[in-house]
């Protein structure tokens, strides 16, 4: 086989020169050793080193065959020779494929592998490598040291990236830990290697608006830099069964303790949180039960027998100011606080938050899905235009441990916790205040409510449908009601342990349903204590019973009763009716009195028990009279104690407007034994039955009278 040249090269170069040219060609020629089975395989001036018989193999050697020793031998003819064949080309060992870099074989040079004959790769296109790179793997790259942009983790907590300010093309690693509980990785890898947030771990996610915002967030509670900033973030990762915790505010002063010396100056958290915060002014031992906690300013309570303590501002809180509004919690999800523990309770802490404005005007800031609770924290209103503070209607949900502020901010939300048709709320330990229409508000759901406790605002519970289970709660300082019930009558209220106190207006309002209280107290309220009024001529749709209840200074009356079906047992009824009301008065329509036994009405101003309204007609017990006879002394009414001018048992009107009136007294227990006419009873003749006046030997009251009994 001989090299093959090219027409041009074959033309115009010697021999010598076109041998370089195609070792420039990178075509091979071979050279003295070359295999052969005969002359005509070696190359121009070299014969086989062989008999030249055909099918041995041997070698090329310089040289012409020398011709046969025998000259008369005859010649073969040949026939036309050949032209000789070029050397092979072969591929640069740099070369894999087509079209791909490559380096050169010193390393200093990169270029691109391009096809010049069939099967024949050749790298082309050669350019240097900026120094000090070399060439190596298809690309210029720095032989020790990093290029500008690299980074990579030297182990799980370290992180290096290239520093390029003593050489701009190949710099040094330089090493940076990763703050504690952090790990060096790749969020994803496309991106470079940076020091991460741990996963979340234990079912929790923790926010923290404070957080770093140039890591990325995992929701992890340690380092506080990975808890994600906005409680947003956290409920749209949450699934059933996740906790979400607010974390960030300072932690709040310990929770009040009984039976504790405390020293001037130490600062205690309400057990039954009020979201301020109480500071002793008068050292000593706190008493066994937990005081009334003012939430005025600088306001004062007594503790034990020594112990004073002064309101001492609100709890410490963070804003969650660009959260996506309304906050939806996902079925199943708690949201608490990290000062507050799901299983065993807050303790009497809390994490305090304001919630931002919206964009728009709202039904509802919080949205409680099916099986979410609320727990440990006091939600405040920063600005929201919604209509309530938090909703829900679906499912049951929990809300313990909570504070609910409406006018905190520019705006006073009407509503606090608004529980719908279709929800039904566990509620513990509530305080809400500062609500312009109603803390609580029950339309159409159910709520078991304990231990809460409703101040300053416009109604502290409003009933519209549904049911209300209400225990050991207390309904003060608001301006027209503690409690309101009221709608289509189909409500359905218990209120048991609960006091209604000190409210602007009236202490309870019943315009529908059925009501009953028990074991409670209404007391110091600025009109009437329990005022029930009923639908216009539909007394059965209103039903209100009144057992074991302290009924006392309220400023108009006790209890005023028109339109409705009311029983009283064993109720105590004293010091009510300043302007002119009384203790118990049943007024402008008439109703039912299905029960009155066992009460004790005294002190009330003007009257004991008054008559104003005929009794309702009907198959009630003691239809068309006022029942308040007894049979025996242990079920018998006391109607005793009266301050100047005023009287036992009063039927008001003239003979002509109140002939339909009568009352069957018989076996009441007055004041003065016999009941003496203008002083224990008033009415006109015939409106008041009295019978005996201590039956069966049935003691007297037995008390010394004053206004203070």
């Amino acid at each position: 086989m001989r090299p093959h040249l090219s027409p041009l090269l074959s033309l115009s170069l010697s021999p010598a020169t076109a041998a370089a040219a195609l070792l420039l060609a990178s075509c091979s020629v071979p050279l003295e050793g070359a295999p052969c089975a005969d002359d005509s395989e070696c190359p121009s001036g070299q014969h086989c080193g062989t008999s030249g018989t055909s099918g041995t193999i041997g070698t090329c050697v310089n040289g012409e065959r020398e011709a046969a020793a025998d000259a008369s031998a005859p010649v073969a003819d040949a026939g036309p020779t050949a032209p000789d064949a070029g050397p092979a080309c072969t591929s640069d060992p740099a070369c894999s494929a087509a079209d791909r870099p490559g380096c050169n074989s010193s390393g200093t040079q990169l270029g691109i592998c391009r096809e010049i004959e069939p099967g024949c790769l050749k790298l082309e296109e050669l350019t240097d490598c900026p120094a000090p790179q070399t060439c190596n793997g298809g690309r210029c790259q720095c032989p020790s040291g990093c290029a500008a942009g690299e980074t990579r983790c030297k182990d799980p907590h370290v992180l290096q990236a290239c520093d390029v300010a003593g050489n701009e093309i190949c710099g040094d690693w330089v090493s940076t830990s990763c703050p504690t509980g952090l790990e060096c990785g790749r969020p994803k890898s496309s991106e470079p290697y940076q020091c991460l947030c741990p996963a979340a771990t234990g079912g929790a996610l923790y926010v923290d608006p404070a957080g770093d915002s140039a890591l990325v967030p995992t929701g992890a509670e340690s380092p506080p830099s990975c808890r994600l900033p906005r409680l947003t973030d956290a409920l749209s990762r949450a699934a059933a069964g996740t906790k979400v915790v607010l974390a960030g505010a300072d932690e709040p002063s310990p929770p009040w303790r009984p039976s504790t010396q405390y020293a001037a100056g130490t600062k205690v958290t309400p057990r039954q949180l009020t979201g301020h915060l109480y500071q002793v002014t008068i050292a000593g031992i706190s008493g066994a039960v937990e005081p009334e906690w003012p939430i005025a300013a600088g306001a004062e309570v007594s503790d034990g027998s020594v112990v004073t303590w002064r309101e001492a501002g609100t709890l410490r809180h963070v804003v969650l100011a660009s959260e996506t509004l309304p906050l939806t919690i996902p079925a199943g999800v708690a949201v608490t606080s990290q000062y507050c523990s799901v299983d065993e309770g807050c303790d009497g802490r809390a994490h305090s938050v304001s919630l931002g404005a919206a964009s728009s005007a709202l039904p509802a800031a919080l949205i409680l899905g099916a099986g979410a609770s609320l727990e440990g924290l006091a939600l405040q209103n920063a600005g929201v235009d919604a209509t309530a503070l938090a909703t829900c209607d679906t499912g049951t949900v929990s809300v313990r441990d909570l504070v609910l502020v409406g006018n905190q901010g520019t705006r006073v939300i009407p509503t606090g916790l608004n529980v719908g048709t279709g929800c039904t709320a566990s509620i513990t330990r509530l305080a809400a205040q500062g609500f312009s229409e109603a803390a609580l508000w029950i339309d159409g759901g159910t709520a078991t409510i304990q231990s809460s406790r409703f101040t300053a605002n416009n109604v502290g519970l409003r009933m519209s449908g549904g049911r209300a289970d209400v225990s050991s709660s207390r309904f003060e300082a608001n301006s027209v009601a503690g409690v309101v019930v009221t709608g289509t009558g189909t409500e359905d209220a218990t209120f048991e342990r609960t006091s209604f106190t000190q409210n602007v207006t009236d202490g309870i309002v019943v315009n529908g349903g059925r009501v009953r209280l028990d074991e409670c107290e209404v007391s110091s309220n600025r009109s009437v204590g329990v005022r029930v009024e009923g639908r216009a001529l539909a007394p059965a749709d209103t039903v209100v019973g009144l057992s074991r209840i302290a009924i006392f200074d309220n400023v108009t009356a006790g209890a005023k009763v028109s339109n409705a079906t009311v029983s009283f047992e064993g109720n105590d009824i004293y010091r009510n009716g300043t302007t002119g009301g009384g203790g118990v008065v049943f007024d402008s329509q008439p109703s039912h009195l299905t029960l009155f036994r066992k009460n004790r009405l005294h002190d009330n101003y003007v009257t004991q028990l008054g008559f104003h309204v005929e009794a309702a007609t009907g198959a009630s017990p003691g239809a068309g009279r006022w029942d308040l006879s007894a049979q025996f002394c242990d079920d018998a009414n006391q109607i005793f104690c009266y301050p100047t001018g005023a009287k036992g048992l009063l039927v008001a009107g003239s003979a002509s407007s109140v002939a339909g009136i009568l009352v069957d007294a018989r076996k009441v227990v007055w004041q003065n034994s016999p009941p003496s006419e203008g002083v224990d009873y008033v009415g006109p003749a015939g409106t008041i039955t009295l019978g005996e006046s201590s039956p069966g030997g049935c003691a007297a009251a037995g008390v010394a009278c004053s206004s203070t009994n």
